[in-house]
C-alpha cells in the first residue's frame, strides 16, 4: 500500500516538475517533508453481510438458525419460516494499525517513512535524466500513518415469507467492499543544479523548489439484491436472486509546486503568470455498473435432518467509464538556458493524452471480473447444531484490468466446514489459489500456486425472543467485531 501511494506521488507530483532534458540535472539537497495518510477499508465479499454462515467459516446450509439470501444458497429463500429484517454494521474501529502494531512491535509510522522513502528514491533512481547528488539522501522526514477497517452501517436484508410459508422474497443494499485514502503532504523541498556538459564555462542554474499537496481516493462497491425461492413440494425447494452492482472510484489530487531559479546572481521566480506554473492536479471519476445472477435448489430429508443443495453464481464483468482529467505543469529543460538569459520563466502544460510511456496507461479501460462458481452443500441437523461442508468449483477468478496489466486470481477449489451451535458458531477450510500477474506484452510475471487457509467464529445475544444481535468475532481474511441486528417475527 506505502510503496503504491508513494509510486503515484513520486510520479504524477514531482517527477514532471523536473521533465527531461538535454542539460545535466543533480539534485543537490532533498527534504522529504512529513506526509498523513489515513486509509480506510472493508470488505465482505469473502464470508457474506451476515446469518450463520459468516461466523463460521463461510459453510452455508438452508438447514442454519439464521441466514442471509445474499451469501447462501437462494434456496433458503424457499423454506423461510420467519419474516426477517437485518442492518449489518461494524460498530467501532477495532482492527487497525495500532492493535497490529503492538501486538507485532511494529512502529507503522517508521514502516511508512522506510517505504515511502524507498519508493521515491527508485522513482528518481528510474528518470535517467535526474541524478541524485553525493551524499543526498532522499527520503521523508516524518510520517503520520493509520488504517483500520471502517466503522459504520454496511447494509440491510428484509426477507418476507408468502403463501402459507412456502415462499419468500428478499431485498438487500449491501456496501461489499470500499476504500478510502486522505494523504496530506506538506514540506517537500529540493535544491536541483542544472548545468551544460556541452559547455562547461555555462553558469549553473539553481532551483529550489517546494511541493505540498493533498490526494483523496474513494473506492466503493454497493450490491442491490433482490431474491424469490419457492418450495416445490414439503422437502424440496429452489430460488433465485438477482444482483445489482454499482462500484465507483474517485480520485481528486491537488499538488502546489513552487519554485525560484538562481542565475547569475539575478532571481526568476515561478507560478507568477499562467504561462509558468506549476501547480498538478487530478480529478478522475469511474463508474460502472452490472447484473449477476444466482439460482439454487436444496432438498431436506424428513424433519430437516439432512440437506443435500447446490447452487449457481453467475457474476459479471464491470466496466470502467468516466472521466478523468489530470493536468501536469513541466519545467523544459531544453530551453530553461534561453528562458534565463531572456529573465522569463515558461512551463508547459501537459495532460496523459499528451505524454507517452506509463502516463497512457492510465487511460486504459479499467475493468474488474467478479468471481462465478458452482458450490454443492451436505448438512446434518440434530436438534442442538447443524454440521455443514461446501465444496466450491470456481467457473471464473477475480481478473483486474488496469495500467496495461492484467492479475488474475483463481481460487480453482475450495472445501469449507462449519458446525453451527445456534448461538455460537465456528467453521473454516481450505482455498487453493492460483495468481498470475500478465503485463501489456503478454507476458506472465507472477506465476502463483499455492493453498490459504479461512477461517471465522462467532455467536449470537438474543435480545427478547424477536431480536438477535450477531456477532463475527473473528475472521481471516475479514473484518474483525463485524455485527449485526436482526429483527425476527
Amino acid at each position: 500500500m506505502y510503496k503504491k501511494i508513494s509510486i503515484i506521488l513520486s510520479f504524477i507530483i514531482f517527477l514532471p516538475v523536473f521533465a527531461a532534458a538535454e542539460p545535466e540535472v543533480v539534485i543537490s539537497e532533498f527534504s522529504g517533508g512529513s506526509v498523513k495518510f489515513n486509509v480506510g477499508y472493508y470488505s465482505d465479499m469473502y464470508f457474506g453481510s451476515r446469518g450463520d454462515a459468516a461466523r463460521n467459516g463461510g459453510t452455508v446450509s438452508t438447514l442454519d438458525f439464521i441466514q442471509s439470501f445474499t451469501s447462501y444458497n437462494p434456496a433458503c429463500l424457499a423454506f423461510q419460516d420467519k419474516a426477517v429484517y437485518s442492518m449489518s454494521m461494524i460498530p467501532f474501529e477495532f482492527l487497525n494499525t495500532n492493535l497490529v502494531g503492538g501486538i507485532i512491535g511494529e512502529d507503522f509510522n517508521e514502516v511508512a517513512i522506510d517505504e515511502l522513502s524507498s519508493a521515491i528514491e527508485e522513482g528518481i533512481n528510474d528518470n535517467d535524466d535526474l541524478t541524485i547528488g553525493s551524499g543526498v539522501d532522499i527520503g521523508l522526514d516524518a510520517a503520520n500513518a493509520y488504517a483500520g477497517q471502517w466503522a459504520g452501517i454496511m447494509g440491510f436484508e428484509a426477507m418476507v415469507p408468502f403463501a402459507n410459508n412456502q415462499a419468500a422474497v428478499g431485498v438487500a443494499r449491501e456496501e461489499k467492499t470500499a476504500f478510502a485514502l486522505d494523504f496530506i503532504l506538506s514540506g517537500l523541498s529540493t535544491l536541483v543544479n542544472v548545468s551544460d556538459p556541452a559547455d562547461p564555462a555555462m553558469p549553473e542554474i539553481n532551483l529550489r523548489a517546494t511541493i505540498d499537496g493533498v490526494l483523496k481516493v474513494e473506492m466503493r462497491n454497493v450490491t442491490t439484491s433482490l431474491g424469490l425461492g419457492r418450495q416445490i413440494s414439503e422437502y424440496w425447494g429452489v430460488g433465485v436472486v438477482l444482483e445489482h452492482f454499482a462500484s465507483s472510484i474517485d480520485v481528486d489530487g491537488q499538488f502546489l509546486a513552487d519554485a525560484v531559479g538562481t542565475f547569475i546572481g539575478s532571481e526568476l521566480e515561478f507560478n507568477t503568470r499562467p504561462d509558468n506554473m506549476l501547480d498538478q492536479t487530478a480529478d478522475i471519476g469511474l463508474y460502472a455498473t452490472a447484473w449477476g445472477l444466482r439460482v439454487g435448489t436444496a432438498v431436506h430429508s424428513e424433519k430437516d435432518l439432512v440437506e443435500f443443495a447446490a447452487d449457481l453464481s453467475i457474476q459479471p464483468e464491470l466496466k470502467y467509464e468516466g472521466g478523468m482529467d489530470i493536468l501536469l505543469h513541466t519545467i523544459d529543460f531544453d530551453n530553461i538556458y534561453m528562458d534565463f538569459w531572456s529573465g522569463y520563466t515558461v512551463t508547459t502544460p501537459e495532460r496523459p493524452e499528451d505524454l507517452e510511456e506509463d502516463l497512457d496507461l492510465i487511460y486504459e479501460p479499467i475493468a474488474l471480473m467478479l468471481p462465478s462458481y458452482i458450490r454443492v452443500g451436505l448438512a446434518y441437523k440434530p436438534d442442538f447444531m447443524v454440521m455443514a461442508i461446501n465444496y466450491i468449483r470456481y467457473i471464473t477468478g477475480m481478473r483486474i484490468k488496469a495500467a496495461g496489466q492484467t492479475a488474475t486470481f483463481n481460487l480453482c477449489d475450495e472445501v469449507r466446514i462449519g458446525f453451527n451451535f445456534k448461538w455460537f458458531q465456528i467453521g473454516g477450510g481450505v482455498v487453493f489459489p492460483k495468481l498470475t500477474l500478465v503485463n501489456e506484452d503478454g507476458d506472465v510475471e507472477i506465476p502463483y500456486w499455492g493453498v490459504a487457509g479461512v477461517f471465522s467464529t462467532g455467536f449470537i445475544i438474543p435480545i427478547g425472543e424477536e431480536i438477535m444481535t450477531e456477532w463475527q468475532f473473528l475472521t481471516f481474511p475479514g473484518p474483525i467485531l463485524k455485527a449485526a441486528l436482526t429483527y425476527m417475527f
